[in-house]
């Protein structure tokens, strides 16, 4: 018995002093930072496919995981990210008066260069940390003609004045549904998701030539929608029935903005992006059936984790590629315009007049100069 009772003692320093010991594969010890709650001060920037309610539902299963949360919101409806960064002028004018402009949490007009700088509407001493943003959603079009990837940027080191770790997170935004052809449009979500990350990477290039760390990261919204569309067509999510059209009509409050359900979705999909955690297990809010509330949150979850899985920066050739090769033709013959097919090919191989940002090292790269 003293012999057993030795051993014991032994075998308790040495766990005491290694913090190495294991019960049953897994760590007896438990820390202080497991009890420490996850805290998050998230800036959005947006147009009506991230409007009210979406913020607040990310608020919702936030608060309902145990997060601190607070936030703020800058959304002009239909703004592509020009009019939320340089108004209504081109940003080689260097006014940046749409940082004065939008929709904000509880008021309007806010300055948000201020606000992100110094911010007085999320407590004292409070520093934004993430920066959800999206474009408008015809990509191609503002990449051409609005200066998607410079403004991105410069709409980024607006954070950083603030928060030199901040972290930007680009939503895919999604184009018009034709109810009578709903494959063509969950087929080109996958590809269209390759254009969002060549915009985000084209920018980590930017930064780390700035000597900045890479931090801009997607959010693979619209892609996760697509998912949600075929798990409604298969009947495998409960609250939607009938026929496809009418499934959608249940999804979507026209053919483009979504209901609140969807909304809820979307929401869900942004917080497991955000924080890499399952928005599982939350009470789902009155206004959504419970059944459909706990499949919408299992398919977030689901459905950003098979994509942080699966993701692997793109190279600008590859960007280059397939934009070439297959995008150009998704994308207009989704927005029914397949006569600018070959204008769109010639833009992205450097056979026309616009400005192709998709190379590096980029001998024309556009960096716009900090607000006055």
């Amino acid at each position: 018995m003293g012999r057993y009772n030795l051993n014991m003692k032994i075998v308790l320093i040495i766990c005491m002093a290694s913090f190495k010991c294991f019960a049953g594969g897994m760590p007896d010890l438990i820390f202080k930072s497991d009890f420490e709650q996850a805290a998050k001060r998230v800036f959005l920037s947006g147009h009506s496919l991230m409007d009210n309610p979406y913020a607040d539902y990310l608020q919702y299963i936030a608060e309902n995981k145990g997060v601190d949360y607070n936030w703020n919101q800058q959304n002009g409806i239909g703004s592509p990210i020009r009019v939320r960064t340089s108004g209504d002028t081109l940003p080689d004018t260097n006014i940046w008066d749409g940082y004065l402009r939008g929709k904000n949490r509880d008021t309007f007009d806010m300055n948000v260069i201020n606000e992100l700088a110094n911010p007085a509407t999320i407590g004292p001493g409070e520093l934004y940390d993430s920066f959800i943003i999206t474009e408008r959603h015809d990509i191609l079009g503002t990449i051409q003609y609005e200066y998607t990837n410079s403004l991105l940027h410069h709409y980024h080191n607006r954070l950083l004045t603030g928060n030199p770790a901040g972290k930007t997170y680009l939503y895919h935004s999604w184009w018009y549904m034709d109810f009578a052809n709903i494959q063509q449009w969950v087929d080109h979500q996958g590809l269209e998701v390759k254009v969002y990350e060549c915009v985000a990477e084209k920018v980590n290039l930017t930064l780390e030539s700035e000597n900045k760390p890479r931090a801009i990261a997607n959010i693979p919204a619209a892609l996760a929608l697509a998912e949600l569309v075929e798990r409604i067509l298969n009947d495998e999510v409960p609250g939607f029935s009938g026929t496809d059209a009418e499934k959608m009509d249940l999804l979507f409050n026209d053919n483009v903005h979504l209901n609140n359900e969807a909304i809820f979705y979307m929401a869900a999909v942004s917080y497991a992006s955000l924080v890499k955690n399952s928005p599982e297990g939350i009470i789902i809010p009155a206004e959504i059936a419970t059944d459909t509330g706990i499949a919408l949150l299992q398919i977030a979850w689901q459905s950003v984790s098979d994509y942080d899985a699966n993701f692997v920066a793109p190279t600008m050739s590859q960007c280059r590629n397939i934009i070439e090769t297959e995008v150009c033709n998704s994308y207009y013959n989704l927005h029914n315009q397949p006569e600018n097919i070959a204008f769109c090919q010639d833009w992205i191989t450097d056979n026309n007049f616009l400005y192709n940002p998709f190379h590096w090292p980029d001998p024309n790269l556009i960096i716009w100069p900090d607000p006055m």
